[in-house]
């Protein structure tokens, strides 16, 4: 039985990949990884979902970041030297990532603004109508304190994502910064189309 949605196929497809790109047996990776041979090789195929706990370790044993496995246009082209974007619907990558965000956070709410000179809402979590509209007029001057606001830009587009309530800790503030690049990056290519 197999446990592989579309995202963690791409991910064990991914790490699978660099291991062998490295020259590695599964027994090797499994022991820089920290993790039993026999779990490993049933993450890395399939039939294990990877846990975010067992992906860090899987990551640092193989000595790559986060961007290398997940799905999306800079990663994808850099570890298949093919391009996966009409395999997997962007905006649905990107969706998924802020829901993650969301999730892992606890926060009770959760906003991501992009643009360049003026920004707008490209997604929202538990925002009535009436917030969603006013939510650009009270960014960021007017902003409750409650709320946790993590920045990044790039050639003069900014993304920002507003987490009400959250904790963002550690590998999650990493896993931010990640995701804000990776945004950044999907925004400006788009761009540049």
């Amino acid at each position: 039985m197999s446990f592989d949605d579309p995202v963690n196929q791409k991910i064990r497809e991914r790490i699978r990949n660099i291991r062998q790109q490295k020259r590695l047996s599964v027994r090797k990776a499994a022991l820089l990884s920290e993790i039993p041979e026999s779990s490993y090789s049933c993450m890395e195929n399939g039939f294990y979902r990877i846990s975010l706990f067992n992906l860090k370790k899987i990551l640092d044993g193989l000595g790559v970041g986060i961007a290398d496995v997940w799905p999306g246009a800079a990663s994808a082209a850099a570890i298949s030297g093919r391009d996966l974007t009409q395999e997997v619907d962007l905006d649905q990558q990107r969706h998924f990532r802020f829901q993650e965000i969301y999730r892992l956070s606890d926060a009770n709410r959760a906003v991501l603004l992009e643009g360049r000179d003026r920004l707008k809402l490209a997604y929202s979590l538990n925002l009535s109508e009436r917030d969603r509209a006013r939510f650009l007029e009270f960014f960021p001057e007017r902003l409750h304190s409650s709320w946790s606001v993590f920045s990044k830009e790039n050639q003069g587009f900014r993304c920002f994502l507003c987490l009400q309530n959250a904790r963002v800790e550690g590998y999650l503030k990493r896993l931010v910064n990640i995701y804000l690049g990776l945004w950044l990056a999907e925004n400006l290519s788009a761009a540049n189309f």
